[in-house]
Order: structure tokens, then C-alpha cells, then sequence
């Protein structure tokens, strides 16, 4: 059974029980935690920016969340960094995939950063980082709209499940390649307000 047609299968007959029924398990980080990492993060973007060439220009750090579930993560590292006299700039971006039947999917940028890339140093702010797939996809697609370099930095690194290569500046937590939420991270729409980062099981 194919991945697209198991997604087929489910839209016809809706989500199984035990997708319906999650709940909150064990707490892996919690509000402290995640606050207290998050400001860790940020000293440590100011020692990798530390003489780059876009410092030297003038030019403010360009952080650009990756999908709504880094909104919370991106709003506290910039907190942190302008608590530390670093003013930045915060953007967004959201991809969407595109592909019917048994066509495969293709992503493509649903929203792109309002900001001007052209000439700046970017760093992609995730929540989770996974696969890196969709992390070298906005690389390559934010070097093509000008900007000239691209690290990230996530407060989630699934290592595990790493399929490319992903230059990381700085991550938050190593987790295990299982469902979580919390912290901005929903699971079907769910737990994104909980303070902390918690596993998420089923029944």
C-alpha cells in the first residue's frame, strides 16, 4: 500500500479511532525547559554571526520561521536576542504541497518572506527538524531569491529520521522519531497552546 493511496484510503473513511483519540503522554520538556534552551539558542546564533559579512554591512539578522508551528519558538528567540541588544528581523514562510491522484506531490512556497532576501544571511527557524527535506528545499529556493547563505536553527531535531544533509547552526533538543506537541507543535490540530513539549499517544 502507497503512501498516497493509504491517504486516499482515510479521506474516504475519516481517521481511525486511535487517531482521534490522543492524548498527552509523558512531558519531555517543559516550560522552563523550553524557555531556558531557547535563550541558550540565542547566545549561540550571536557567536555564529559574530564578523560575518552581513553584520559588517549593516544588514539585521533575517530569521525566517518555517510553517505556523515555529510562530511561538521564532517570537521567544527573537525576544531573547533583542534582550541581548540584537536587533532582528522576523519573517515567516509556509510551503503547501500540490499533486492529485496518483500524480507524486510537489512542494512549492505558499508564502513567501515578506522581507528583501536579496544579499542577506538567513536563518530558517524550525520547530522540528526532520527529514531535512523541506529545509534543503527553502535553501535552495531562498539562495535563488537572492539571499546568500542559509542555516538553521530548530528547537526539535528528529536525527534519527534525517534523510539530506542540513547545515544546523544551533538546535534545542535531540528527539526521538515520535509524535510530539506542544510549544507551537500540534498533532491534527491539537495541543499547539501547551506551554510545554510533551509525546503525544494513542489508544
Amino acid at each position: 500500500l502507497y503512501l498516497r493511496d493509504f491517504q486516499r484510503l482515510r479521506d474516504v473513511y475519516g481517521p481511525s479511532r486511535a487517531e482521534r483519540e490522543a492524548r498527552i503522554g509523558g512531558i519531555l520538556y517543559d516550560e522552563h525547559d523550553v524557555e531556558a534552551r531557547i535563550a541558550q539558542l540565542a547566545h549561540q546564533l550571536i557567536q555564529a554571526w559574530d564578523g560575518k559579512a552581513a553584520r559588517e554591512r549593516g544588514q539585521r539578522p533575517l530569521l525566517v520561521g518555517v510553517g505556523s508551528g515555529s510562530d511561538r519558538f521564532l517570537a521567544s528567540l527573537g525576544a531573547n536576542l533583542r534582550d541581548l541588544g540584537v536587533a532582528v528581523n522576523l519573517d515567516r514562510v509556509a510551503l503547501t504541497s500540490i499533486g492529485a491522484g496518483s500524480e507524486p506531490s510537489r512542494v512549492r512556497v505558499s508564502r513567501p518572506p515578506a522581507a528583501s532576501l536579496t544579499g542577506r544571511s538567513v536563518t530558517l527557524v524550525q520547530e522540528v527538524l526532520s527529514t531535512g527535506l523541506s529545509a534543503t528545499f527553502l535553501s535552495g529556493w531562498l539562495r535563488r531569491h537572492g539571499a546568500s547563505s542559509v542555516e538553521t536553527c530548530a528547537l526539535l531535531d528528529r536525527e534519527a529520521a534525517r534523510v539530506v544533509d542540513v547545515p544546523v547552526v544551533c538546535r534545542g533538543f535531540a528527539v526521538p522519531d515520535v509524535v510530539l506537541a506542544g510549544f507551537g507543535l500540534a498533532r491534527r490540530n491539537q495541543f499547539r497552546d501547551l506551554p510545554y513539549i510533551a509525546k503525544i499517544e494513542t489508544d
